[in-house]
């Protein structure tokens, strides 16, 4: 074989091999989030109103009665959401948090028709009458505006904390997440390398991005996240039970 063609040979051999280099880092760099400096997405903002109006100290909460998930998310997936949604609460009001049994008394009262008005506003009358019979001080309704669950997956959440006592709303979270936005990938990544038991790898993220459930839990801690020195555990003044009245009773008869 003649110099010149062992020539070509090499220099051909030589460019291909700097091809599958470059696309073998490109790749990697698509992948691989864990030597970029990306700061914390406030991807939900969050309204509290309180007596003073005001934000400098945490609101205490003594009982959080947790309701299912209602809106645009598969039945399928109601259950997990909310059992995911307890354990990230947990984190921030450790033992503060209940939901109520599959099965349980309260559940009939709890229907999406009983809870959201015809406009789709939240009824607040009735998750503060829900939150007497369940002898709540505070009724968390998490509401699911719009819903993807396969890639790009996509979620928008508002979260409606209501005080028992008062009546009123208390607390108003709203925001979402988009797999096809970069700055949630990176988010998720480094939500993957915190959260995960065993040696990470890439095929954590992928598993993220195919998989509703384990989306869904990724984006309910980054809301859970935004609530952090917002809310407080009452431990110092137990919440008084509220005992069930005429007007609870009437309530009872008139759903049942």
């Amino acid at each position: 074989m003649s110099s010149l063609c062992v020539g070509g040979l090499l220099r051909g051999g030589l460019i291909v091999g700097l091809a599958l280099s470059l696309c073998g880092c490109a790749t990697r760099q698509g992948r691989d989030y864990g030597n970029i400096l990306f700061p914390g997405a406030n991807y939900f903002q969050v309204q509290v109103v309180t007596p003073d109006a005001s934000l400098a100290s945490p609101v205490p909460i003594a009982d959080l009665l947790l309701l299912p998930p209602v809106g645009d998310v598969p039945e399928n997936l109601t259950d997990g959401l909310q059992l995911t949604l307890w354990q990230e609460l947990q984190q921030i009001l450790p033992g503060a948090v209940r939901a109520p049994r599959p099965r349980g008394r309260y559940v009939p009262y709890m229907q999406t028709s009983n809870i959201l008005m015809d406009d789709g506003r939240p009824a607040i009358e009735e998750l503060v009458r829900i939150g007497k019979l369940a002898q709540a001080s505070h009724v968390l309704l998490p509401r699911i505006i719009d819903y993807r669950a396969y890639h790009p997956q996509r979620i928008v959440m508002e979260w409606l904390i209501v005080d028992v006592n008062r009546g009123r709303t208390l607390l108003l979270l709203v925001g979402g997440l988009d797999v096809s936005e970069q700055r949630v990938l990176i988010s998720a990544d480094s939500y993957l390398r915190e959260r995960k038991a065993k040696p990470y790898n890439t095929a954590n993220l992928e598993l993220l991005l195919r998989s509703p459930r384990e989306f869904n839990g990724f984006a309910v801690a980054q809301a859970v996240d935004a609530l952090r020195g917002r809310l407080t555990p009452d431990k110092s003044d137990p919440f008084k039970r509220v005992m069930e009245s005429a007007e609870v009773r009437e309530y009872l008869s008139d759903l049942q």
